[in-house]
């Protein structure tokens, strides 16, 4: 059995309550409402599930407030397949070789189209794949800067 340290479970557990939300449509002044809670507090809850800081008692009240069962939330998040972030390389490639030398920019700059559709588990693993791809070459103008303070990664055309 794999034993995942809690940041892991607790932002694997807001991934999938994303995705739920999303599926279903529910916003957090919804989900605030239906746990007795103002959003403000409820940003705050799934800030502290993000860092592994929070008991099952509040699990418990999310999954009744997005009316899942406990365990609904504990599912493994979905992973972009191979196939679907290759989809996009073509693009991504058009994208930073029309772009300026020394232009800094983040992913989510230059997919402002799909960013928002994908869900934060996607959002990482497609990260993850061009962090690769750069390293790798199959994206010959760009270089890897840094990460952020933010934890996002930038990038520069050279």
């Amino acid at each position: 059995m794999l034993i995942q340290d809690p940041k892991t479970v607790g932002s694997n557990i807001a991934g999938r309550i994303s995705e739920i939300q999303k599926l279903k449509n529910i916003s957090r002044e919804q989900i605030s409402n239906s746990m007795s809670r103002s959003v403000p507090s409820l940003n705050k809850l799934l800030h502290d599930l993000r860092d592994g800081k929070i008991g099952l008692e509040n699990l418990v009240s999310l999954a009744n407030a997005l009316e899942e069962p406990l365990l609904e939330l504990f599912k493994d998040p979905p992973v972009m397949a191979k196939e679907e972030y290759a989809m996009f390389i073509p693009r991504l490639l058009n994208t930073t070789n029309s772009m300026k030398t020394g232009q800094k920019f983040e992913l989510k700059e230059i997919l402002t189209g799909l960013w928002p559709a994908l869900l934060h588990p996607e959002k990482q693993e497609f990260g993850r794949r061009f962090f690769r791809d750069v390293n790798s070459g199959i994206f010959p103008r760009v270089k890897y800067v840094r990460k952020k303070p933010n934890n996002h990664a930038e990038y520069v055309i050279i």
